[in-house]
């Protein structure tokens, strides 16, 4: 008889006889299946942290006289990733070895990431937001961070 397992109940069961179901050992204590839900956790964090920067919103249009300014407010830094692995010296990070201390510029994602290995962290800096004003559009680029940033371009300009 097959049975269905979850993921809690699947680490812990392995746990209990370090065996995978194939027998071979797992070399995996308590201390590693809390490792592994707290980056679970992070996961699930960062992606509804995620959802909710890249959700769309409503704005109201500008008054009559009145325009949206079109200046983006990034690049900034919008997120520390905490408890990242580091291994010899560099940071594990979105399936990359970062070295430490290296601005590494990204073009898909359009970001760019910094692996501080010492304080076990990545810091990630994203476009800034716009408000796009009427008869304006956002012209994306295919360069790595910043020039992929989206730029506003208004009237044929």
């Amino acid at each position: 008889m097959r049975r269905h397992w979850g993921l809690r109940e699947f680490s812990s069961e392995c746990l209990k006889s370090n065996k995978a179901s194939n027998g071979r050992s797992l070399g995996a204590d308590k201390a590693s299946s809390e490792m592994m839900y707290k980056v679970l956790a992070l996961v699930l964090s960062l992606a509804a942290f995620h959802s909710h920067l890249t959700s769309s919103e409503t704005t109201k249009p500008p008054a009559p006289g009145e325009t949206h300014p079109p200046v983006p407010t990034g690049p900034v830094p919008t997120l520390e990733v905490k408890d990242v692995v580091v291994v010899e010296g560099r940071c594990s990070w979105g399936g990359l070895m970062l070295e430490s201390s290296t601005l590494n510029l990204m073009k898909e994602p359009c970001e760019a990431w910094t692996c501080d290995a010492e304080n076990f962290t990545v810091t990630i800096q994203r476009c800034g937001d716009f408000q796009v004003p009427r008869h304006c559009e956002l012209e994306a680029s295919l360069e790595a961070f910043p020039s992929c940033c989206p730029i506003l371009v208004c009237g044929g300009v």
